[in-house]
């Protein structure tokens, strides 16, 4: 695990990272917003409980949490869901009906159905502050899927989108090369979202549009660094690229026997250009 990294305002990640390879380590954050009704963004990692909770309560007491909003049913933002619920007698999950059946049917998990909000995208939460709002983001790889947009301080999570690998423990895009990050963000999207061979780059520019419209002053996600200043604009041009990139070659046997062989004598295989 990681440790809490301020976001911005308000607004904190909870980090866990963890090895890739060949394309070197990969974020599982979470996020908190410490607004008048505390709100809790996905919930991690079963595996790594205790570290993560250890970590949220560094930043918030759990009984005063109000809110906990599921980006989408994956396991890496659900593992910690249930404890959470009995940590947090208060708060209310924002999830979605479709979310609600996916996490019963795939991982046996009830939901106390008096706790749940429906959030569709478009959907606004008073959290007695401010009022968050639900956002599409431009790419996902879940149907679930919804990002949440926080007007008070321009933070915005997109869920899996804005992923980036990472050769080291670097909380901030600005930490890492240009080219690096470059190369990691569209690798990343790509694989999360193959369909982005299938897109109509005009109507899906209008997606794009919708989302960089918004008064984004740092975006964050689970797999990746924080985005901010210059590098907003940067992901987004990134973003539109997609419809005219080509698929990403999957890793292959050849791949996995090359990386077994060299494991018997390196402790990894070294971050390695992405098709």
């Amino acid at each position: 695990m990681g440790q809490p990294v301020r976001i911005c305002r308000d607004t904190w990640a909870i980090t866990q990272l963890e090895q890739a390879p060949p394309l070197g380590s990969i974020f599982l954050n979470s996020a908190v917003v410490m607004a008048r009704e505390p709100v809790v963004i996905d919930t991690g990692t079963a595996v790594n409980r205790e570290s993560w909770l250890a970590q949220l309560g560094s930043l918030v007491d759990p009984a005063d949490v109000r809110w906990i909003f599921i980006s989408h049913d994956d396991v890496d933002h659900t593992g910690n869901l249930v404890p959470l619920l009995e940590l947090c007698p208060r708060a209310t999950v924002l999830t979605s009906w479709f979310a609600v059946g996916r996490m019963l049917v795939e991982q046996g998990l009830a939901l106390p159905m008096d706790r749940v909000r429906f959030v569709n995208d478009g959907d606004a939460v008073d959290v007695g502050d401010r009022v968050l709002r639900a956002v599409l983001p431009p790419v996902y790889d879940n149907p679930t899927t919804r990002g949440l947009f926080d007007p008070a301080t321009g933070f915005y999570w997109g869920a899996d989108s804005f992923a980036s690998p990472v050769p080291e423990f670097l909380p901030e895009a600005d930490d890492l090369p240009g080219e690096h990050w470059r190369e990691g963000f569209l690798a990343l999207q790509r694989m999360l979202s193959p369909w982005h061979t299938l897109l109509d780059h005009h109507r899906y520019g209008a997606a794009v549009d919708r989302v960089q419209s918004l008064p984004i002053t740092v975006a964050a996600g689970a797999h990746g660094p924080l985005v901010r200043g210059e590098r907003i604009a940067d992901a987004f041009r990134m973003f539109r690229e997609l419809p005219h990139t080509g698929a990403l070659a999957p890793f292959t046997q050849s791949d996995l026997e090359h990386w077994m062989a060299a494991a018997a004598t390196t402790t990894a295989p070294e971050l390695q250009e992405m098709p």
